[in-house]
Parts: structure tokens; C-alpha cells; sequence
């Protein structure tokens, strides 16, 4: 018995990015989601809006000054809740991670810096505020 995937055969494109997604879910947290997982929809979803966004918003690093245009014609506001999105997303990720954290057993990236943080002596710092979650989405932008 064949198993029905969530895409047509004539969609690739989604068929595509759900399985490198989930590639680099599971490099990243250690987990693979299953297609039709909600918290994995809504990951696609965020990372979906964030390339969107950026590519709209990008002329605010060029003229700061269009940040305040009266309503968000730029999208910036929408980029920065999604980033905060993002962020809880790869923060709860973290948070589970270290609570359950066993240095001889490194089965992913967040475990992999996890040891090395421990390394160094700042496991127990202000780990999960921006040290990792401002450079982790340099991870996920590969998530299509």
C-alpha cells in the first residue's frame, strides 16, 4: 500500500522543500517532523514569510528612514513579529535541549554547541537570549 504524500505529483516544489526542510530539522534539533505536522507547517510558514519579507524590506537597510512611513508599506513591523516567531521557535528548541543535555551523547547542531558552550564554561549563561537564536536562523535560511 503506497503512502499519499500532502502534494500532487505535479508538485515538486513543495515535495522538494518539505523534504530539505525537514533534512535540516533534523540536523538542527535532532528531530524530523512528519508532513503533515502542525508545528512543522508553521515553521515552513515562518520561514516562507521571512524570505518574503526580507526581499520587500530590504530597502530599509539602505534608507532607515522609511521605517517610519506612517503604516508598514515595507512590511517591517510583519518581519519583526515573524522574526520573534522564530526565535520562541528555536528558543523552546534550545530550552529542550539543554534540559536534557548529556555531554557524551551529541546527536545534533544545538547538542554540538551545546558541548561547546559547556566547553567554555557558559552553558548556564544568557545562552538562549541572542548569543544562539540571532545566529541559529543563519541555519534555518536554508529551510525553503
Amino acid at each position: 500500500m503506497q503512502k499519499k504524500l500532502p502534494c500532487s505529483s505535479s508538485d515538486v516544489h513543495s515535495l522538494t522543500a518539505t523534504a530539505t526542510s525537514n533534512i535540516i530539522c533534523s540536523m538542527a534539533f535532532g528531530s524530523r517532523f512528519e508532513y503533515h505536522d502542525k508545528e512543522f507547517k508553521k515553521l515552513q510558514a515562518l520561514m516562507d514569510i521571512f524570505f518574503i519579507n526580507s526581499t520587500v524590506s530590504a530597502a530599509l537597510d539602505f534608507f532607515p528612514l522609511l521605517r517610519y512611513l506612517p503604516g508598514d508599506p515595507f512590511n517591517y513591523y510583519a518581519s519583526l513579529r515573524n522574526v520573534a516567531e522564530l526565535n520562541a521557535f528555536i528558543g523552546e528548541a534550545i530550552r529542550e535541549h539543554r534540559d536534557h543535555f548529556s555531554p557524551g551523547n551529541v546527536e545534533d547542531f544545538t547538542d554540538a554547541y551545546l558541548h561547546k558552550m559547556q566547553e567554555h564554561g557558559h552553558l548556564h549563561t544568557n545562552f538562549t537570549g541572542n548569543c544562539f537564536t540571532t545566529e541559529f536562523p543563519t541555519v534555518l535560511v536554508c529551510i525553503p
